[in-house]
């Protein structure tokens, strides 16, 4: 004989990014984002436009290497970081308001933007996302 019963399932609840988990997030997007410029490698991950010459030279002279990365004295990408946050919310941006503008200027200027999170960044980042998600989730099961 075969006998049934019925079990009534738990309800699930929605695991969501708190503050905290967003702000995690959006600090791993600036360091991506940085570690992608740095390199020289645009929004598209492709080699960003070559400097000139005397721009090259100059940034050589400061012991910089001479590609196109966002960076010579450093203050630019410096000043990128978690400029909001909320839950399920994060936004990455300048804290300085002179270093947004020339931000604002090199993406308009080089040809191919460079502020942004590229393919493989996504990537990344979604990744990251996915394990925040995931050890949410064990930590419930725990309980």
């Amino acid at each position: 004989m075969i006998s049934l019963r019925l079990i009534k399932p738990a309800r699930l609840e929605p695991i969501e990014f708190s503050t905290s988990d967003m702000k995690r997030i959006g600090t791993y997007v600036r360091q991506q984002v940085t570690e992608r410029v740095l390199k020289g490698l645009d929004v598209n991950d492709r080699r960003m436009k070559p400097l000139s010459k005397s721009y090259a030279a100059k940034k050589a002279a400061l012991g910089q290497p001479a590609i196109r990365n966002m960076q010579l004295s450093g203050a630019m990408l410096g000043s990128m970081d978690v400029v909001e946050v909320s839950a399920g919310r994060v936004v990455v941006g300048f804290n300085d308001e002179g270093q947004l503008a020339k931000a604002q200027r090199n993406d308009d200027r080089q040809g191919s933007r460079w502020y942004g999170l590229s393919p493989a960044n996504e990537s990344k980042v979604s990744y990251f996302a996915e394990r925040l998600l995931e050890n949410k989730a064990a930590k419930l099961n725990k309980s």
